[in-house]
């Protein structure tokens, strides 16, 4: 990875050579509204990690060559994956609790070329915009609104990717300085939403599609 790119805790979808980068903690979503979205007719980038490249002909997204591994709430969330499960499963995961599903963890692998056809998991997408979950179940209704990424430092260390055993130093880590300027720099060249209170991943399928439906990179129609 170049010295100047940085590693985003993010998904990540493409429609036409654009990308756009999923951005959350563990455990809000990432990978469902990337399937969600894949399911919807978007190209596969990552589901847990994205590199950002601040090229000079504008920031690049670059994915991770393997397959996502998802929760059953994951399969559950998205029609065209639910037959991944046995039909004994899923009728069993169908009297379960919408928070038990949630948080269940029972890793599947999802073959994206099997499931939505060649060709869609891409490696590489010029950077369209950024939507932050930063939901919670049992929230108030989500709310979704733009941001100044660069005033908002408390949402970096969301977007931002420790490299884990691939970095030397304390197990905490917290991005450098420069890490948060290249990231607030590369991302701010596009619109960046965040959406909040209660998880709703209509509203937030909805946000991506506006985001590649706009028409110029300055009218974020999500505002």
């Amino acid at each position: 990875m170049p010295d100047e790119s940085v590693l985003l805790h993010a998904a990540g979808v493409s429609r036409d050579h654009r990308g756009l980068v999923l951005a959350g903690a563990s455990g809000t979503g990432k990978s469902t509204l990337a399937l969600k979205l894949a399911a919807a007719g978007f190209d596969f980038l990552s589901s847990d990690r994205l590199i950002l490249d601040p090229a000079r002909r504008g920031p690049v997204l670059t994915g991770v060559p393997k397959h996502p591994r998802v929760n059953p709430g994951t399969l559950m969330n998205v029609d065209c994956l639910a037959s991944l499960l046995s039909e004994r499963r899923r009728s069993e995961l169908q009297t379960v609790s919408a928070e038990a599903l949630w948080n269940l963890e029972e890793k599947h692998d999802v073959n994206i070329a099997r499931q939505f056809g060649p060709g869609r998991h891409v490696l590489r997408a010029r950077l369209a915009g950024t939507l932050v979950l930063n939901w919670r179940r049992q929230g108030t209704p989500a709310n979704l609104r733009r941001v100044d990424i660069a005033s908002r430092p408390d949402l970096w260390e969301i977007i931002l990717k420790t490299p884990g055993v691939f970095a030397s130093g304390p197990a905490r880590w917290t991005p450098s300085p420069a890490e948060c300027r290249a990231c607030v720099s590369a991302l701010g060249c596009a619109p960046v939403c965040e959406i909040s209170g209660g998880v709703d991943f209509d509203v937030a399928q909805d946000a991506c599609q506006a985001f590649m439906d706009q028409t110029c990179r300055s009218d974020c129609c999500l505002a």
